[in-house]
């Protein structure tokens, strides 16, 4: 069986020269092959099984589990709607499961039933197209049997949705979070001329320079990477900020992180990073000294 990077470089090339020309040569093959790909089972696949509440979706994916989700597919050249995906959400949402799928082979859509909504788009949670290798890459792992058996698919689909709503928000100079930004920036940091579209213009503005930037080759180490140096003696992380801040040093903080089951770390500090935000917790440590030109890595 090929691996999902592999199904789908195969799908890319073979579908570039013949796109399917209907639904079933859609899911025959584009949309099975990848689902097979996540490690399922044929046998795991049920093609218009009942939901138990008089529907019938196109495919329900480990149908005779607690862990089964749905699938709705569409022919390749099909453009999609909320329509497409409305019976497969009302299946989710009566029958106590959580994950829909919409595809047409090109574009992929995650919903999650239990998000309250009055559409379906209330409760997307993640899109991918078959372009962008990454994104299906993403969606795909988290789709996988294990992911899905294991709950990780949770974690991916939160991380996705937050930094989905984020995005928005930030587009969208009439949004809650840029109103709210301009006005914590108004009353609690004295920026008099704050307002929604100028905080909009400094993060497009941020996220630009931030995507022009040269890339560095890994292997072009300089002479001073290369140096050796000695191995630092562990210290308390609080002794470290509070000495640093007492003497007026900048304060050096390394941040843990790592991938999880069904998602990358990168992509929401990208996300974060990328329009100039971060966020410290109440207790984390050094956060009440914080001061400009402090620096911290993950």
């Amino acid at each position: 069986m090929l691996t999902i990077c592999e199904e789908l470089e195969k799908l890319r090339t073979y579908c570039e020269e013949c796109p399917p020309a209907n639904e079933a040569e859609t899911c025959h093959w584009a949309i099975l092959p990848l689902i097979e790909a996540c490690g399922y089972a044929k046998f795991e696949i049920g093609s218009q099984k009942t939901d138990g509440a008089g529907k019938y979706p196109d495919y329900t994916v480990l149908w005779n589990t607690p862990d089964k989700w749905y699938l709705e597919a569409k022919a390749w050249r099909e453009k999609l709607s909320d329509e497409h995906v409305n019976q497969a959400i009302y299946s989710a949402y009566s029958t106590g499961q959580r994950w829909v799928v919409l595809s047409n082979g090109k574009e992929w859509r995650l919903y999650d039933a239990r998000i309250l909504g009055s559409k379906p788009s209330d409760r997307l949670v993640f899109t991918a197209h078959l372009n962008n290798g990454t994104a299906m890459e993403e969606l795909l792992t988290a789709l996988r049997k294990e992911s899905v058996t294991s709950k990780a698919i949770e974690q991916f689909a939160e991380q996705a949705r937050l930094r989905m709503i984020i995005e928005n928000q930030l587009s969208d100079s009439s949004s809650v979070l840029l109103r709210k930004m301009a006005e914590v920036l108004k009353r609690e940091l004295g920026v008099s001329n704050a307002s929604p579209d100028s905080v909009k213009a400094v993060l497009e503005s941020r996220h630009q320079q931030a995507a022009a930037a040269p890339a560095i080759e890994e292997n072009a180490a300089s002479e001073a990477d290369q140096r050796t140096y000695a191995a630092p003696v562990p210290v308390a992380p609080s002794t470290v900020a509070e000495d640093a801040s007492a003497l007026g040093e900048p304060m050096y903080l390394l941040t843990p992180v790592k991938d999880e089951p069904g998602y990358k770390v990168r992509d929401p500090l990208e996300t974060l990073i990328g329009n100039g935000w971060y966020v410290f917790g109440e207790g984390t440590t050094g956060r009440k000294k914080l001061k400009p030109g402090d620096k911290i890595a993950f």
